[in-house]
């Protein structure tokens, strides 16, 4: 890592939800960065998190709601990519099997169940309608 990005300030933002899709709304959360204190905070009405992130931190691990979850931190790949577009669709609860960047029958059912929610043409594709509600979604917004 430069020491430029090492002293860029950076910040993690998420949008948390259940299972059901609806928000873990003003839950307690506890994140710990290697070799800084932990920090301890609470979501928001609609499940966003935005906690500052320590230089040069590169994992971390999230508890919210009992349940723990290991973070790579700078690891997603662009939604323009497959592999993106596959972790994004795990992040959402649409399994799309390995990030492995292989738009293979898992991706594509994956797509096929994205875009039946949200009212898209299930062809399994990468459109540009599919991958613009794709990162509105992941996105929160």
């Amino acid at each position: 890592m430069s020491i430029e990005r090492a002293l860029t300030p950076r910040f993690l933002h998420l949008v948390l939800r259940d299972s059901t899709g609806a928000p873990l709304a003003n839950r307690p959360f506890h994140i710990v960065f290697p070799d800084a204190e932990p920090l301890t905070g609470t979501t928001d009405g609609g499940g966003r998190l935005s906690t500052p992130v320590p230089a040069g931190a590169e994992t971390a691990t999230l508890t919210v709601a009992y349940r723990s979850f290991a973070l790579r931190l700078d690891a997603l790949a662009p939604v323009t990519h497959v592999a993106g577009v596959q972790a994004r669709l795990n992040h959402l609860n649409f399994f799309a099997g390995a990030v492995d960047g292989v738009h293979g029958p898992r991706t594509t059912a994956a797509l096929r169940a994205f875009q039946a929610a949200h009212a898209l043409d299930a062809s399994g594709a990468l459109d540009a309608a599919t991958l613009d509600c794709l990162t509105k979604t992941y996105s929160g917004q």
